[in-house]
């Protein structure tokens, strides 16, 4: 799920399982979004908006029971990780 933030606790009722797929730091945030070319957090305001969602969101969604994985990992890691926690019963 990705979405607004206002609707994370409407949404996440709706799923038997959660999972954040979290950076490490807010610095890593920032340079992952300042690395991309002509989108929303390019400009210095809509960087810091940005930026000023991210704890909070994650902490709602830690709150809400979700798995947290690394998303600096391989993608094929990440995969993994997904996939084995969802057959754990």
């Amino acid at each position: 799920m990705f979405g607004s933030f206002a609707r994370v606790r409407e949404t996440i009722k709706h799923f038997d399982k959660l999972f954040l797929l979290e950076y490490p730091d807010l610095e890593t945030v920032r340079r992952r979004i300042a690395g991309r070319k002509g989108g929303y957090g390019e400009h210095p305001d809509e960087l810091a908006r940005i930026l000023s969602y991210v704890e909070p969101y994650q902490n709602k969604l830690r709150q809400a029971g979700a798995e947290v994985i690394d998303c600096t990992l391989p993608l094929d890691q990440i995969v993994n990780s997904i996939e084995s926690r969802l057959l754990r019963v």
